[in-house]
């Protein structure tokens, strides 16, 4: 719906396609969004990572989870959460509309603990730490963190040349609504000058009239078709240009280090395919 582009079934499974990682941080924030009032104010709830049912008192932004008091403390002891932040729940509220912003962490498909902080150049995909020891021995690859600012950085440089496009096209767009609207002006002075002369002369002269009515008519519907024709080519056109841009621009602004790198290279793809 956004570039406008078919899209086929990749070994005939939809598996293969790329986390749609706009959807995944849109429900995380629905299912955050219900749990507050309706004047967006956080409610109580309880724990989401344990069966315990306990009151959450904190929220981990990289498990997305509303976590009790047990859990919170669990994310302090063991290693696995070093690198998680915990925020308290007054912190997220505060008598006001919650804000937060949850980067839905992306996991291994085959090491499903494992986080994906590693890119392989050699398969140009994401991995964990286990895959670099196993499938991808041997293989270059760099952590996501050290790779990301610098195929950002390659994106945003592509995307000045698309968007220099789409400048290109909305000048274009706005010389034929020009055009056009000159060739209706056109017509209606054409049609004021006929009328004007034909009533000063002979019935002969009036069926010629209506003749030479009949030729302007023909001969401007005809221009005003073709210029109507070029300008809804041109705003699909642009519409493309303009979905692939705000694609582009909602991966690499809202989106992690990590989902940028798992789809840059459609994304440099699409690019391509507009400047083309």
């Amino acid at each position: 719906p956004e570039c406008r582009k078919d899209t086929f079934l990749v070994q005939d499974s939809a598996d293969r396609f790329p986390p749609a990682f706009f959807v995944n941080r849109l429900k995380s924030a629905v299912n955050l969004l219900q749990k507050c009032d309706s004047e967006g104010v956080l409610r109580t709830t309880s724990c989401d990572q344990c069966k315990s049912e306990a009151t959450a008192v904190a929220f981990c932004r990289q498990c997305a989870h509303f976590i009790c008091e047990f859990c919170e403390q669990a994310h302090q002891r063991q290693k696995f959460y070093s690198d998680h932040v915990v925020v308290k729940i007054e912190q997220l509220g505060d008598n006001k509309p919650v804000r937060v912003r949850i980067p839905k962490p992306m996991k291994c498909k085959i090491h499903r603990e494992e986080q994906l902080k590693i890119y392989c150049f050699t398969c140009e995909e994401l991995i964990c730490r286990d895959c670099t020891v196993i499938d991808h021995k041997d293989h270059q690859y760099e952590f996501v963190v050290t790779y990301a600012p610098r195929i950002k950085q390659v994106i945003e440089r592509n995307l000045g040349s698309l968007e220099e496009a789409q400048e290109k096209l909305l000048e274009v767009k706005t010389s034929l609504e020009s055009v056009q609207m000159s060739s209706h002006n056109h017509k209606v002075v054409i049609e004021d000058e006929i009328k004007r002369s034909c009533s000063r002369i002979t019935k002969i002269v009036e069926e010629y009239h209506r003749e030479l009515l009949d030729q302007v008519h023909s001969m401007v519907n005809d221009n005003l078709t073709s210029l109507t024709t070029r300008e809804t080519s041109l705003e699909v056109s642009v519409e493309e240009v303009q979905g692939v841009v705000r694609l582009v621009r909602n991966a690499t602004s809202s989106g992690s280090e990590e989902e940028v790198v798992s789809v840059h290279k459609q994304l440099q793809e699409k690019i391509k395919e507009e400047t083309a």
